[in-house]
């Protein structure tokens, strides 16, 4: 009954949510897509909760799920993703390119 299952990638800081999200993209779409910011560093390079909709390639007419991205979890005030947004974006009351 679900025509489109939102899947939250949640982790610590340099788990590979982002990269995750741009290999399934790559494999949707039938080559490399670097759509999402990825890279090392010492705090969250995903500053913004993303919502990102996987558009196929040739073969392939609906995906039906979405990938949302988030930021790492972070010790620490006012670092990383907020404990308390994830009953928020559980609910999907967070919207894209919240920070």
């Amino acid at each position: 009954s679900v025509k489109l299952a939102r899947i939250l990638l949640v982790g610590p800081v340099g788990a590979g949510k982002s990269s995750f999200y741009n290999s399934i993209n790559s494999v949707f779409k039938g080559y490399v897509s670097m759509q999402a910011n990825t890279g090392t560093a010492g705090t969250s390079l995903t500053t913004q909760f993303r919502t990102y909709y996987i558009k196929p390639g040739s073969g392939v007419s609906h995906v039906p799920f979405t990938l949302c991205d988030s930021m790492g979890l972070e010790e620490g005030l006012s670092t990383g993703l907020d404990v308390d947004d994830f009953a928020s974006i559980l609910k999907g009351h967070i919207q894209d390119r919240y920070q």
